[in-house]
């Protein structure tokens, strides 16, 4: 049993499932001669842990290439971020990721539509900025020109209408030169007028450019408002998808561990108990007999044998020296048990095992108290664990009862 023991202590640390250990065990393992080829299945362990040590090195760096690229523009990808490599490991991480990935999907890459800036827009833009500078210093010069041309051709032919309407009337001396010199000073407020005119008419253009800013500036702020609230709404659904996914993820876990608990739970209510074949049973006269060899009528101490079984197992414990499965029940200083609650040492492979059933329910073995198959007389009505206890509350009765004691 010592290369086997060794093989069970290279499997728990090379991190293998016992689906897979199993299988390794049973491809090395001659069914008929119930022989395991312990070296070779010593080699197939140490032949997964280095693939599984070269597997775990490329996966470690394809999630840090995958964090070092991560497109922090989207909800999914700052959520990658921020759960860095820990993330690759949780499950909830993972789903919302997924969940956000599929809600950016869905939105697709040009998002819910955004409004851009129309050349109307841009246009109305540049003319309103133009307006707000005002006249410019060759525009102020021009008008200023145009006026004061109007303004003289306004008082020459002021002043001619006058020399005619003067010469006309006769009149001469100072009332003639008076009048023509009331028609040059209203040509000289005019030029006066016509500064603070052109004056006035830059504010205005000033005030109206402005105001045609502030149209824009409000049409651009709606614009920015409606675009940002199309992103929030963005970055919602693909949160809210994520958030979605990790729950579904939750309750999907959450009935496979509940279906598994109940695999469980249904295997534990029917493991049964059985010896390597080599197991030394006491007979009712005092000498001892191999399990293997037992026929149904022989009389052991325990009982009379009237059932016979055997199968196959992966694992088995050494109980001082007996090889038995971990379920079966022994009188363990002074209290039943099962062997793998015990101090007892598991050893794992492939093990052709037998067991028997006998009138008293007992198998004595190396000075050692063992409960049969059935354990009880109530084995089809009580579950394994009620069974250990209806060992301890009344096995010894039950068993001097059946002895006539």
């Amino acid at each position: 049993m010592g290369i086997a023991k060794k093989t069970g202590k290279l499997y728990k640390g090379s991190g293998m499932s016992k689906d897979a250990y199993q299988q390794l065990l049973k491809q090395n393992t001659n069914i008929k001669s119930g022989s395991t080829d312990y070296s070779a299945v010593q080699q197939g362990i140490r032949n997964y842990m280095t693939q599984q040590q070269q597997s775990s090195q490329s996966e470690t760096q394809r999630r840090q290439d995958v964090l070092a690229n991560v497109d922090t523009s989207t909800v999914s990808g700052r959520i990658q971020q921020q759960a860095g490599m820990a993330g690759f490991d949780d499950p909830r991480s993972q789903d919302i990721i997924k969940g956000a990935q599929f809600g950016e999907a869905v939105i697709g890459p040009e998002g819910l539509g955004r409004m851009a800036e129309s050349d109307t827009l841009k246009a109305m833009e540049a003319q309103a900025a133009e307006l707000a500078k005002g006249f410019s210093s060759e525009e102020m010069l021009a008008r200023q020109e145009k006026g004061i041309e109007s303004i003289q051709g306004s008082t020459q032919a002021q002043s001619r209408a006058a020399q005619a309407a003067l010469a006309r009337a006769g009149v001469k001396g100072g009332a003639a030169g008076q009048q023509l010199a009331n028609i040059a000073m209203s040509g000289v407020q005019a030029r006066g007028n016509l500064e603070r005119d052109l004056i006035i008419q830059n504010r205005e253009a000033q005030l109206q450019g402005l105001q045609a800013q502030q149209g824009v500036y409000s049409q651009r702020t709606d614009l920015e408002k409606f675009n940002l609230s199309q992103a929030a709404k963005e970055k919602d659904i693909a949160l809210q998808s994520g958030l979605g996914f990790a729950q579904m993820g939750a309750n999907e876990r959450g009935a496979e561990l509940n279906r598994q608990a109940q695999i469980s739970a249904a295997k534990a209510s029917k493991q049964k108990s059985c010896f390597l074949g080599n197991t030394e049973v006491v007979m009712a006269d005092g000498s001892v007999k191999r399990i293997e060899d037992l026929k149904l009528g022989d009389n052991t101490k325990g009982g009379i044998v009237y059932t016979l079984m055997m199968g196959l197992v992966t694992e088995i414990y050494d109980y001082n020296g007996v090889y038995v499965t971990g379920h079966h029940a022994v009188l363990d200083q002074g209290t039943w048990k099962r062997v793998k609650d015990t101090n007892a040492e598991l050893v794992e492979g492939i093990f052709t095992v037998y067991n028997i059933n006998t009138g008293d329910h007992r198998i004595f073995s190396n000075g050692i108290e063992f409960a049969d198959f059935d354990e009880t007389d109530m084995a089809s009505e009580i579950n394994d664990e009620k069974s250990l206890e209806e060992l301890n509350a009344n096995g010894n009765e039950l068993l001097e009862r059946g002895r006539g004691l």
